[in-house]
């Protein structure tokens, strides 16, 4: 009779041993609206210091796209202005397109395009377009992950978090930061901001996200939650990061191209 109670013992222990690392977690992770949040995520595997981790939107407060429907050339060009912009990716021969008033309410979109499970982010604080490749590989398994928003935002750019761990992945550089995979990056997959005129100019056969996406999101596109960001002498950004971390040489809101190449980067403003 004396094992069962051994490893009872012993789980209630783990149990505790957990809660307390998670309590640590939420305790260093900056939450100046004391926004209730819960996570499964390995806190104690992180790369990045956790009070670099704010908390403005409790999860699934932003909806995720997941395996979008898409329209074709004519019906994408009766409901779409010709000059906004997308994100357009092509593999094989293949295109699709991710409008970002709609990305904007959404942030990333889990779909596969030519066989590749890819993953097309948009951070509209920080007015970042990445895409990923949503497989990744470690310890010689390689996973095809899912992502949503965590409602976090690390230097003001979005954290996303995938469903299979947990982890915490920045947006702007497809790292995992904190948990199972902290460590890990996300293979970055060629893309282009481009016009909708430009864009079925270039790929006349190409794909353009449905502005249906059955979320409750629909009603919202084309209207812009972050325009306070639009203007070069605006400062929204001191709410989720300190004044003295932003760097001095630029405005903080100039747009900027980043070229990152063999661990050196370059900045060229617009």
């Amino acid at each position: 009779m004396l094992i069962p109670e051994v490893f009872s013992l012993r789980n209630v222990i783990v149990a505790c041993t957990s809660l307390l690392a998670v309590q640590n977690a939420h305790a260093q992770i900056r939450n100046p609206d004391n926004i209730s949040y819960h996570w499964r995520t390995d806190t104690s595997k992180h790369v990045v210091d956790l009070s670099e981790f704010v908390a403005i939107a409790p999860r699934k407060t932003i909806p995720i796209i997941d395996y979008p429907g898409f329209l074709a050339k004519d019906a994408a060009l009766d409901h779409y202005f010709i000059h906004e912009p997308v994100i357009a990716v092509d593999i094989d021969g293949m295109a699709r397109a991710y409008p970002l008033n709609i990305l904007t309410m959404h942030e990333l979109s889990n779909d596969t395009l030519a066989g590749v499970p890819i993953l097309p982010t948009y951070c509209p604080l920080c007015n970042s377009s990445v895409v990923f490749d949503r497989r990744v590989t470690m310890n010689g398994m390689t996973r095809v992950l899912e992502f949503e928003v965590s409602g976090m935002l690390r230097h003001s750019d979005m954290v996303m978090f995938d469903r299979q761990t947990e982890s915490w992945w920045q947006q702007l550089t497809g790292e995992a930061e904190v948990g199972y995979y902290a460590g890990e990056m996300l293979d970055i997959i060629p893309s282009m901001i481009l016009s909708v005129k430009d864009y079925f100019e270039t790929y006349p056969d190409g794909l353009m996200l449905d502005y249906h996406t059955h979320t409750e999101a629909e009603r919202r596109y084309g209207s812009n939650p972050y325009f306070h960001y639009d203007s070069i002498g605006n400062t929204p950004y001191v709410k989720y990061m300190d004044e003295q971390d932003v760097d001095a040489r630029l405005p903080a809101m100039e747009r900027v191209l980043d070229v990152h190449s063999h661990k050196h980067d370059r900045i060229y403003p617009l």
